[in-house]
C-alpha cells in the first residue's frame, strides 16, 4: 500500500478505510501516519524508534524491542485529531446495507481442495511446494467462472477490485478482461 510504488503513490487522494478497528496498539498507526501525513510526526517522531519511545512505552527486553504498550496518549490524540475518524458500529448500523452472501459453485468439479487438506495434514513442511502448485492450479481452473462473474458485476457497477495470489492467475484474468478499460495491476511486494 505505502511502498514507494504502492497503490497510494498512484492516487490523487488516499483514505485509509476499514470495517474493523485499526487501533489495537499505537505502533500500528505509525506507518499510516508516516505515509499519509508525515507533517503530523515531524520533526520529532518521524522514525519508528522515536514514535515507539514516545507513544508505545517502548523498552528493550531480553527477547528484543517491545513496542506493544502505550504512553502519552493525550499527545497522540492531538496528533490524530482530524486524521482519524472513529465511528462505532452501534452509531452507524442503521446506515449500513444488509449483509449479502453469494456462493458461486464451480462447474469444474476437479478442484483439489480435499487433496490440499490431506497433504497439509500429512506433512505441514515437506509439501509446501506441492501445496502451492495445487492452489495455483485450482486458481487457474476458477478463472473462467471468475471472468463470467466479474463481467456480470461490471454490467451494473463501474469498478471492481480483484485480489489474486498467483501471478499466472492474474495474467489470465487480465487477458480475459482486456476489453474492460482501467484494468490496473498493483503488485504487493
Amino acid at each position: 500500500m505505502y511502498y514507494p510504488k504502492g497503490i497510494a503513490s498512484c492516487a490523487d487522494r488516499v483514505w485509509g478505510l476499514t470495517g474493523t478497528p485499526v487501533l489495537n496498539r499505537p505502533i500500528e498507526l505509525f506507518s499510516h501516519l508516516k505515509a499519509l501525513c508525515p507533517e503530523r510526526l515531524a520533526p520529532k517522531y518521524l522514525s519508528r524508534y522515536d514514535f515507539a519511545q514516545r507513544f508505545c512505552d517502548a523498552r528493550e527486553t531480553k527477547w528484543g524491542w517491545d513496542e506493544s504498550g502505550s504512553s502519552n496518549l493525550a499527545e497522540l490524540s492531538k496528533i490524530l485529531d482530524g486524521f482519524m475518524l472513529r465511528r462505532l458500529k452501534k452509531d452507524v448500523l442503521k446506515e449500513l446495507p444488509d449483509k449479502t452472501y453469494q456462493t458461486i459453485y464451480l462447474k469444474d468439479k476437479k478442484t483439489d481442495v480435499d487433496k490440499e487438506r490431506r497433504a497439509y495434514e500429512e506433512s505441514k513442511e515437506s509439501i509446501l511446494g506441492e501445496l502451492a502448485t495445487l492452489r495455483r492450479e485450482n486458481g487457474l481452473r476458477k478463472v473462467p467462472q471468475v471472468v463470467e462473474h466479474v463481467k456480470n458485476i461490471l454490467e451494473e457497477k463501474e469498478k471492481i477490485v480483484i485480489f489474486t495470489y498467483h501471478r499466472q492467475v492474474l495474467a489470465n484474468l487480465k487477458s480475459a478482461l482486456k476489453d474492460y478499460c482501467g484494468f490496473r495491476e498493483y503488485p504487493i511486494r
